[in-house]
């Protein structure tokens, strides 16, 4: 994608109309959203609920798919809608991708927030319409409890995503990441969950990863999942021209041991970082923990092995 192609969004007022909506799994508590709607009208904002957040369908489904997806063209139809929050993840978002108003969203370029399975819908806006989103929070999990347990690294990384700060501030973290193959690169970012990258392998919404960096998380998997899917994108090609690779937190399954015994779960990142043979990191501060980054999905990145490892180049928005 040319530079010219991409679409960023404007930054967020300092007192902005949030949509928040439910585009994917359903909300397990209102107390969540009550927390984060308190906490966005504490710093001045008005928080504007999607017409069927509170639904559910199939047990597992924030409502059908259509009522999803009338909430989520909604709030880019509306003009006094200045950013679309995601209030979680769960699973749901690839089942209306055909269906979805790439137009819309091309005409009304705005602020879209998630993570997890909202991986989805940021690779089919990049890839159809070009526009930046921000992949790190979700609403009614980051935000939706006591403003005094919500992480410091996670909010401030968050509100600098979203006002257009300095990209060293939204990608601070305590520790530099590790280099795992050295290399120096500069490349748009693609970030997101690893089994929604492997789950849109050979749909028309799979990015062109062709000299971009591939920033890569996952919850709940075992090391053999994870070598898995990362050999189904290598076996579909998705490496053979990519720039640089970065892991984040990959988080195993609780409880659920596994069959056959497995390495740690960096034996498996670190045996696929040598395969793949691109600039690679691993230990930026993204994934499903409190504590993470909010990175812009489609601005421009560098790995590089002889600075900080992992760093932003550029804005998420337009300011």
């Amino acid at each position: 994608m040319k530079s010219a192609d991409v679409l960023f969004p404007a930054a967020l007022p300092r007192s902005a109309r949030i949509g928040i909506i439910a585009p994917a799994g359903p909300m397990r508590s209102p107390e969540n959203l009550e927390h984060a709607r308190r906490y966005l009208s504490a710093r001045g904002h008005e928080a504007v609920f999607g017409a069927h957040i509170n639904d559910r369908h199939m047990h597992y489904l924030a409502g059908s798919d259509a009522a999803r997806l009338e909430d989520l063209h909604a709030m880019f139809a509306d003009r006094d809608i200045d950013a679309i929050f995601c209030a979680r993840g769960g699973y749901g978002a690839t089942r209306y991708l055909r269906a979805l108003d790439f137009g819309l969203v091309r005409r009304n370029p705005k602020i879209f927030v998630g993570f997890s399975d909202i991986s989805a819908l940021q690779c089919a806006f990049f890839v159809e319409c070009g526009l930046v989103a921000f992949s790190g929070v979700l609403a009614a999990v980051d935000f939706g409890r006591a403003e005094a347990d919500i992480d410091p690294l996670t909010e401030r990384s968050f509100w600098a995503a979203l006002h257009g700060d300095e990209p060293s501030e939204v990608c601070k973290q305590p520790e530099a990441p590790e280099i795992l193959i050295p290399g120096a690169v500069r490349g748009r970012l693609i970030c997101g969950t690893l089994s929604l990258f492997a789950s849109l392998c050979g749909t028309p919404w799979m990015p062109n990863l062709r000299g971009k960096i591939l920033l890569l998380e996952d919850v709940g998997e075992q090391p053999y999942a994870v070598d898995r899917m990362l050999c189904q994108l290598f076996n579909n090609g998705a490496f053979d021209e990519l720039g640089g690779l970065a892991f984040g937190l990959f988080n195993g399954p609780k409880n659920r041991p596994a069959a056959t015994p497995q390495p740690e779960m960096e034996t498996t990142l670190r045996d696929w970082a040598v395969r793949i043979g691109k600039p690679t990191v691993t230990g930026v501060r993204y994934g499903h923990v409190p504590s993470k980054l909010t990175l812009p999905f489609g601005a421009m990145a560098e790995i590089d092995s002889a600075g900080t490892g992992f760093r932003l180049l550029e804005r998420g928005v337009a300011i």
